[in-house]
Parts: structure tokens; C-alpha cells; sequence
């Protein structure tokens, strides 16, 4: 009995984005390719509970998140100044959608609104290291 499963791909040769295909787990085998969202590196994606789809994205250099109904139309594209993100999580409880990125120790939470139509507001936290304070003896 095969699944369906969905993943996103990095689209510098001849990928274009996010895929949905049918998995046969006795076999290992992937079947029936299907483009479903065109989005440039889209390396993480997660769904809502309404299931729509949200995923990492990137527009002129720039980072952000990029999400789409459940029918995979484009609804919006949320990017900032900075790489470009490396995970996404939704909160459906409290209509958030969570980003992370590594290489700047940036964490980015984005609200949606409750019909998961659009991301509507940006919020933005760094990751405050612990710094040790030099004594003298």
C-alpha cells in the first residue's frame, strides 16, 4: 500500500520546488512525481491542520517563509534581509509559524491569520550567548 508523501529540494539544476509523490515502504520505491509548488530552495516544509503548506523561502537574497492553500496556490511570501531559513514548524493552536536559521542564530515567528490566508505580522528574536565576565584575582 503506498503513501503519499510530500518534500522540498534544492533548485539549483533541474528541481523547481516542493513535490508530492506516492511511497511504497515495501518496496522503497518513489512513484508518480508531481510538481505541486514552485518556490526557489524550498529545503523544509510543514502543514497546518487546514493544510496548508508553509515552507522555507528566498527572494533576491533575502529569507523568509513562503506559504500556500491546500490546493497549493501561492498566498504569500514573508522574506527579510538575511540567509535564507533552514526549518519550519506551525503552531495551529496559537496561528503561528516558526523559522530558524543556523548560520545567524536566528529564530523568526510570523502570526497567520485565523483563515491561514496570509502571514501578517513579523516578529524577530537573536540568541543571546552567555558571556562570561573576566574577574581579577
Amino acid at each position: 500500500m503506498s503513501q503519499t508523501i510530500y518534500f522540498g529540494t534544492y533548485t539549483k539544476k533541474e528541481s523547481k520546488g516542493i513535490y508530492k509523490a506516492q511511497f511504497d515502504p515495501e518496496t522503497g520505491t518513489l512513484s508518480h512525481l508531481e510538481l505541486v509548488a514552485a518556490e526557489p530552495n524550498p529545503t523544509y516544509i510543514a502543514f497546518s491542520e487546514k493544510g496548508n503548506l508553509y515552507s522555507v523561502g528566498a527572494e533576491e537574497g533575502k529569507g523568509g517563509i513562503a506559504s500556500f492553500t491546500a490546493d497549493f496556490q501561492p498566498l504569500n511570501h514573508v522574506v527579510e534581509e538575511g540567509a535564507p531559513l533552514c526549518y519550519v514548524s506551525v503552531d495551529d493552536k496559537r496561528q503561528l509559524v516558526y523559522g530558524a536559521n543556523r548560520s545567524e542564530e536566528r529564530r523568526v515567528g510570523k502570526s497567520v491569520d485565523l483563515g491561514g490566508r496570509r502571514i501578517i505580522k513579523k516578529k524577530k528574536r537573536k540568541k543571546q550567548k552567555n558571556k562570561k565576565k573576566n574577574k581579577k584575582k
